[in-house]
């Protein structure tokens, strides 16, 4: 595994070098990031205990060429930039100092949050710096995808066999099959990972092909996302009701009797639901795979239902008196080192925990692992990559920030129905830099020039 991720991170770099001497270190370095995508996000290495993926390797090697090679640190702070900040702060203090990981801890934390909203915080700086990395986003895209359709024809996930045919020791991730179609993960452990980093590159790539940052690119966006929505409806249903939540989203902006409509579809929608749940529940269960089936599992005295939806409810059931006594750092990251977690205030019953061993909610997770303090951050994250629009007068600009923000928004959703692997976050983290880039005016003179001619 060591060969393939330092030979991975060395492509990576080469990139950066070829990229910086006709575009400049911030494309070389948003286009390299891009690159990394080409590549399983499973392949790690730990060095002193910290475990780096490609993308985390290629962020290190990349900002160390960008700074060599004259690349500038400065920014103005942003909202964005203050949430993240103070994210890594909570983390490196809950791991670090109140439950005794040290220097590691607090290293780990950097790396975690604070590097991949780096490497696309200073990453292009403008609109046309996008146009030169076609290649690489076009690369990323169809490695992913071309996994995908092998799965589907073959059933076979070519990354994962050359994984284990190199390490051993690695364990192919189980898959299931929803309407009779393999649930591919591309170059993720997941399927729900694998849909959010798609829709993380998605406005990367609606951005790239504009032609001039006049493009008006929203029904490019709109066409690509119900795309996805179908390739993602054999992959994971929270994902298409992550996009459909997106959409609403993004018409709700066009203008005031588009938000009106979409606002009451909202409520139609939501009555009728409520109306016919259990119509709507049994065709929920039904479009999942075996393990929907449900059983009786008991919780605190009390025998409740269980599916592999339902763990969405139930994980609040199990875990939420821990949560609520989570103060305002949490339990750190330590107490997940085991499954079920090693948390206080748990069900009595054994089986609760051992049957809901995984938090499929990133928000509860975030919670657990770093407290009132850590959600609050982690939450003002999210709001400040959806409100980036907002803060440019620029009507060009704002419509390709908005995209951001609609993807942004998409993955908020995902995150809901998910743990925070690494998988989805550095995609998220990533892509919540680059639109603080955009608004940056310390970020790149040339925003205002218009893109090259394709």
């Amino acid at each position: 595994m060591l060969f393939l991720v330092l030979l991975s991170i060395c492509l990576i770099a080469c990139n950066f070098l070829v990229v910086s001497k006709s575009a400049g270190v911030h494309v070389a370095l948003g286009s390299s990031i891009i690159a990394s995508f080409c590549f399983p996000s499973y392949w790690k290495v730990t060095v002193a205990n910290i475990p780096i993926s490609v993308q985390s390797g290629a962020c290190i090697a990349c900002l160390m060429i960008y700074l060599i090679l004259g690349g500038s640190l400065r920014f103005r702070m942003s909202l964005g930039d203050l949430a993240i900040g103070a994210l890594a702060i909570t983390a490196a203090v809950s791991d670090g100092w109140l439950h005794g990981g040290g220097a590691v801890a607090v290293a780990t934390a950097y790396g975690e949050w604070i590097l991949p909203y780096a490497a696309g915080r200073y990453a292009f700086g403008s609109i046309s710096g996008f146009s030169h990395a076609r290649f690489q986003i076009a690369a990323a895209i169809l490695c992913m995808l071309t996994t995908h359709a092998i799965d589907l024809a073959f059933n076979r996930n070519i990354a994962f066999e050359l994984t284990s045919w190199i390490d051993p020791s690695w364990i192919a991730p189980p898959r299931a099959k929803r309407f009779g179609i393999v649930r591919s993960a591309g170059l993720t452990e997941h399927p729900i990972f694998y849909a959010g980093a798609l829709m993380a590159l998605l406005p990367i790539a609606v951005t790239t092909s504009a032609v001039d940052r006049q493009t008006r690119t929203t029904k490019r966006y709109l066409i690509s996302m119900i795309s996805l929505g179908l390739l993602a409806a054999s992959l994971s249903r929270g994902a298409v009701v992550a996009m459909i939540g997106a959409l609403l989203f993004l018409l709700s902006t066009s203008t005031r009797r588009m938000a009106a409509s979409v606002t009451v579809a909202i409520l139609i929608s939501v009555a009728a639901g409520w109306l016919f749940w259990p119509t709507v529940r049994s065709a929920w269960m039904s479009t999942g795979d075996h393990s929907e089936r449900e059983r009786l599992i008991i919780i605190d005295g009390k025998a409740t239902r269980h599916s592999s939806s339902l763990a969405r409810v139930r994980a609040f059931e199990v875990y939420g008196k821990a949560a609520a006594r989570a103060g305002l750092f949490g339990y750190g990251t330590g107490v997940f080192a085991t499954s079920p977690p090693n948390l206080p205030f748990l069900p009595k019953e054994a089986m609760a925990s051992e049957t809901i061993w995984t938090i499929e909610n990133s928000y509860l997770l975030i919670l657990l692992r770093f407290g009132y303090i850590g959600l609050t951050c982690f939450a003002l994250m999210i709001v400040s990559a959806c409100a980036i629009p907002l803060a440019t007068r620029d009507a060009d600009l704002r419509r390709h920030l908005l995209l951001f923000a609609t993807s942004s928004l998409s993955i908020a959703f995902l995150l809901g129905t998910v743990y925070p692997s690494y998988q989805i976050v550095f995609p998220m983290l990533f892509l919540n830099g680059l639109g603080n880039a955009l608004i940056d005016p310390n970020m790149g003179e040339a925003r205002m020039a218009p893109l090259e001619r394709s």
